[in-house]
């Protein structure tokens, strides 16, 4: 019998005849033994390795049925128990040996309670077991741990031939060569220590999604997160200084390994402004430069006329462009986008859509609408005009309408990749029917989970609804006449202007759901 056959197999317990006491048990305990052996089958070769998860699912299944099988027997005991119990006593001759036959039971009985009991336990565990291996956190955790595995492994390579690199510079008494060889270690480093942060970041944010923010999985991907950003911005910096001494007598510059010839203007510009860069190496895209031999001197510039493109396309003063160019380059630190460039334009959109942001909101908006751009394969204007108008058309606060369009996202309402569209145009709409931002979205995902084609038919509906509802016509009219007495009462109410357009659609939903056909 293989796996499959085991899992499924079911051992008929027939107790419902007039079968005696000892035929009953003796056909629960066979039964049992075979869940038993079952069970030991399938788990054989397993102790000193994590079960699959299919495997486990077919323990659990097992495990179940040999519960039901225990049950059945504390029943018939208990059954027995009662019976002998009831006839103690009737006959003197008898009275004795049916008190130890019933004390014998009672313990049988016990027994076999508290082997129920901790077949429960061991059930419960088994489940416990099934949902953290099936959870997306955990699949991402081994996942990251595997990776991180490799990312050390190839450390210790590429230290170990930098090592022997290194002493061979040394004997030759090449020091221009040595840095060079240095430099293009460092940028090695530097990639693997990356591709970590990368790993750690989706752990993070897995267990973030799935956990919550206060849980102590989440807060321990963080710290575990920052530190190999930690680790990773001290190589960036190493790298920085060092590519600052190569060939600085003849006018060239090595960035990332790559010899890059300017003149003395552009050279001597481009060092001077690298102090103000440097929280940009920290933010770990460095790596990024090297495509070119440019790659470091365009980078420099774009810092530098950040802020007057920030001035430029938001008209502020000097003095409020720098204040948002200090914005941009703090998230940019952080690690959202892929660029500064990317990180700036996202925050003039979100200045641009959303009107009255303090410096904090600002930057948080910025945050939220750069993540689920890129989460949801969005534009992050589409994301900040819908943003802008849940707040404008609910009344509610950046943060609300944020964590509301991201629990959106992720609960499948941008299944026709049309969500934040869609709220952009209907939001305000729905608010004057008499919905919430909180009831909005929950109506979305009710339509969303019947299977409609898109979520604009969903909108569309309630759009086309609340017209049909207010033009009263005969039509409208005579069909309200056919529903019951108390949505007659709302239709009335709302031709007085006492009742909303949400409150005329719950009580038609309502009559409707209690209809036969």
């Amino acid at each position: 019998m293989n796996d499959q056959e085991l899992a499924s197999m079911v051992v008929d317990i027939d107790l419902q005849g007039t079968g005696a006491f000892t035929q009953n048990i003796g056909k629960i305990n066979r039964a049992n033994r075979l869940y038993d052996s079952s069970i030991k089958a399938i788990t054989a070769g397993t102790k000193d390795f994590e079960q699959s998860l299919d495997d486990m699912k077919k323990v659990s299944v097992l495990t179940e049925k040999k519960l039901q099988g225990q049950k059945a027997k504390a029943e018939q005991l208990r059954k027995q128990y009662d019976q002998l119990s009831q006839q103690k006593g009737k006959d003197a001759k008898e009275t004795a040996k049916l008190a130890k036959e019933t004390e014998n039971l009672l313990i049988r009985y016990n027994k076999s309670v508290a082997q129920v009991k901790r077949t429960e336990m061991a059930l419960g565990a088994l489940n416990s077991k099934i949902q953290e291996q099936g959870s997306e956190f955990r699949q991402v955790s081994k996942d990251a741990e595997k990776s991180l595995s490799s990312i050390q492994d190839d450390l210790k390579v590429l230290n170990s031939e930098y090592g022997k690199t290194a002493a061979s510079m040394v004997k030759m008494g090449s020091e221009s060569e040595h840095l060079y060889q240095q430099s293009q270690h460092l940028e090695k480093v530097l990639g693997l220590e990356k591709r970590a942060v990368e790993e750690l970041r989706k752990k993070y944010e897995a267990a973030k999604r799935e956990k919550g923010e206060d849980a102590k999985a989440t807060k321990d991907s963080l710290v575990e997160l920052n530190q190999t950003i930690s680790l990773m911005n001290k190589t960036g910096n190493a790298l920085n200084d060092l590519n600052h001494k190569i060939d600085d007598s003849k006018k060239t510059w090595t960035v990332f390994g790559r010899i890059v010839e300017v003149s003395s203007e552009k050279l001597d510009t481009a060092r001077e402004r690298m102090e103000g860069i440097r929280g940009a190496i920290k933010a770990g895209f460095v790596a990024g430069a090297a495509a070119g031999g440019f790659g470091m001197l365009k980078l420099a510039i774009d810092v530098d006329s950040s802020q007057k493109r920030i001035q430029g396309q938001l008209g502020v003063t000097g003095a409020e462009a720098k204040k948002l160019n200090g914005i941009t380059q703090s998230l940019w630190k952080e690690g959202f986008g892929e660029d500064m460039a990317e990180v700036r334009q996202g925050l003039i959109q979100v200045r641009q859509n959303i009107k009255g942001l303090n410096s904090g909101d600002l930057k948080q908006v910025t945050k939220d609408s750069l993540t689920l751009a890129e989460v949801f394969d969005a534009d992050v204007n589409e994301v900040t005009r819908a943003g802008s108008n849940v707040m404008k058309g609910f009344g509610t606060s950046s943060k609300e309408a944020f964590d509301l369009m991201a629990w959106g996202a992720q609960n499948g309402l941008n299944f026709s990749n049309e969500m934040f569209d869609n709220l952009s145009e209907y939001a305000p709409l729905y608010k004057k029917m008499g919905f919430s931002a909180t009831e909005y979205f929950q109506l979305l995902k009710k339509g969303t989970d019947s299977g409609v084609y898109n979520l604009d038919y969903i909108n569309d509906a309630m759009k086309e609804f609340q017209i049909r509802v207010k033009d009263g016509s005969k039509g409208v009219a005579e069909g309200f006449g056919q529903l019951s007495s108390k949505t007659k009462q709302v239709w009335s109410d709302f031709n007085q202007g006492k009742a909303t357009v949400k409150d005329v659609h719950n009580a038609v939903i309502n009559d409707l759901k209690n209809m036969d056909n």
